[in-house]
């Protein structure tokens, strides 16, 4: 078992265990949301963090952050050392926010594969800042530590549930599961983690199923 955390962005932190195979899938997960943006074999997957953590860093490359002050040097390194050509991002909202405003600054032209955001929630006013100076593509995933891999944005909009992995229903004040196209409390049961199961798991999070 891997012991974690969850970050405390909402609700109260508390600790919990993942298996092996909730670790395992969970790089399946990733690399088809990664295809979604074009990934090619030999493109590498840079994660800015402020920690590592299984079943997240991919054995490609990894760039620890621990806050903003060391963004721009660390920024500049990597850019230094890597064909950022061949390179996608992924990374918390904010973080690639302020690397495109770091890169917007420096006038640096520098071009990536994509870039994923996660973690925050992430405006289309700053995801089309975020594409216009990392001069690629920008998709939006919703990740959760306790979670994982839940969903991921396509090219043409709106995101895709891994139906394969978690059943996610919208409900309301009461509990009562809502129709698709109405906004409430987003719900979760995870099928991937053996060691420490999220049955209607209450994320927090405020949301709604497209009926598209």
């Amino acid at each position: 078992l891997y012991k974690d955390y969850t970050s405390g962005s909402t609700g109260v932190p508390f600790k919990f265990a993942v298996d092996r195979g909730f670790v395992i899938r969970g790089l399946a997960f990733g690399r088809r949301i990664f295809r979604m943006l074009g990934y090619r074999q030999g493109d590498s997957i840079v994660r800015f963090s402020p920690s590592d953590r299984p079943g997240f860093s991919f054995g490609d490359y990894y760039f620890s952050v621990p806050d903003y002050d060391v963004l721009e040097k660390r920024a500049g390194d990597f850019i230094d050392k890597y064909d950022c050509r061949t390179v996608i991002i992924y990374g918390v909202s904010s973080y690639l926010v302020e690397l495109a405003k770091i890169l917007s600054r420096l006038k640096h032209g520098v071009k990536f594969r994509a870039a994923i955001a996660s973690g925050e929630a992430l405006s289309d006013i700053q995801k089309d800042f975020i594409s216009q100076n990392l001069n690629c593509p920008v998709l939006r995933c919703y990740v959760s530590r306790e979670l994982g891999w839940i969903a991921a944005e396509c090219p043409l909009g709106g995101l895709h549930i891994n139906a394969e992995r978690v059943y996610i229903e919208v409900v309301d004040d009461r509990g009562r599961v809502l129709s698709p196209g109405r906004e409430g409390r987003i719900i979760v049961t995870m099928f991937d983690n053996e060691a420490v199961p999220f049955i209607r798991y209450d994320t927090a999070d405020v949301g709604e199923i497209l009926p598209k």
